[in-house]
């Protein structure tokens, strides 16, 4: 979508462009990316190390374990529909989605991209922690502490302290950290031993909050 001369744009095309926006840079609509890590799935259980001891003494060969199993219900996978209703909630709120086939005048587009901008900024979240290498952007459900926007868009006349305003709202938006947090991982310990004859294990778990850190992200 390009905004050029003479072209008249409604808002339904609007929407449409931010719902492919978020699937084409969210790494969890649909399905997880091929890249992303099992330490970044909620409920999956990953090895995060093992060593091997010989037997020496008393001691019998055995190899110890130490797991983690993601407990945080914002790394999942999000159906776009599930997207699309929580896009046209939250303009439907804002009094867009009900003028979807109305063209858009400039300060309607300006309105559109500060509001637009608050959703992205709280429901994408840049994704990492210390078991995996590498940075994703995820769709979050459940964040709804969104930027409050106020820019008074029953005015059709933009005067300068509105256009003011209105940048501001759209700065503090892009630059909103609010909704980063560490998810809980749960950390469980093996250990199992080994002989010619006969094998055992026995384990124990431990509950932390591990550093998967979350960074605002925003696009428009």
């Amino acid at each position: 979508m390009a905004i050029v001369q003479n072209n008249m744009i409604v808002y339904q095309e609007l929407i449409d462009y931010v719902l492919n926006l978020i699937k084409s840079k969210c790494c969890n609509i649909d399905a997880f990316a091929s890249n992303v890590p099992a330490s970044l799935k909620n409920g999956t259980k990953f090895t995060i190390a093992s060593k091997e001891f010989a037997a020496s003494g008393y001691m019998t060969a055995h190899t110890n374990y130490a797991y983690g199993t993601v407990n945080d219900s914002s790394m999942v996978v999000v159906p776009l529909s599930t997207v699309k209703s929580q896009l046209e909630s939250f303009l439907s709120a804002r009094g867009i989605t009900t003028k979807a086939s109305e063209k858009v005048s400039y300060k309607g587009i300006m309105n559109f991209y500060n509001n637009v901008s608050s959703f992205l900024a709280t429901k994408m979240v840049l994704v990492s922690n210390s078991f995996s290498s590498g940075k994703f952007i995820f769709y979050d459900t459940n964040a709804t502490a969104f930027e409050s926007v106020s820019l008074d868009k029953s005015d059709i006349n933009f005067t300068s302290s509105q256009i003011q305003t209105c940048l501001t709202d759209l700065v503090k938006s892009m630059g909103s950290t609010k909704n980063a947090h560490y998810p809980t991982t749960t950390l469980s310990y093996a250990c199992s031993s080994s002989s010619s004859s006969s094998s055992s294990s026995s384990s124990s778990s431990s509950s932390s909050s591990c550093s998967s850190v979350f960074i605002a992200y925003m696009e428009i």
